[in-house]
């Protein structure tokens, strides 16, 4: 399993996500924008546009609450956690297992 985490600042208000992976025989790369100031949102699966949002007034993001998305025939999520955003693969979380294999090849110092 190889997985790899990025999470950028394109300028202070936009931040952009990647999920890039291997897992399960599946090799894909998710990324998510989110604007805080434009309150745009947009959902790419390799390349591929597969979401686009803007925020009016509601405050619900439907690229989050619309649930599960599907790439390659797998069901994913994202969903948000504090400040930031995590992949789920069934109930498998993006950031556990990128910490679990971080720790196992020592690239990371976690207890």
């Amino acid at each position: 399993m190889n997985i790899f985490l990025l999470s950028v600042f394109l300028v202070r208000s936009k931040k952009q996500y990647i999920w890039r992976f291997q897992l399960e025989g599946l090799t894909a790369c998710i990324e998510y924008f989110n604007s805080k100031v434009s309150k745009k949102k947009k959902l790419i699966v390799d390349g591929e546009l597969k979401a686009e949002a803007k925020l009016k007034k509601e405050k619900v993001d439907p690229i989050l609450t619309g649930g599960i998305f599907k790439v390659h025939g797998k069901d994913f999520k994202i969903v948000a956690v504090k400040d930031s955003f995590d992949l789920k693969y069934g109930e498998l979380s993006f950031l556990d297992l990128w910490v679990a294999a971080m720790k196992k090849t020592g690239k990371i110092g976690l207890n």
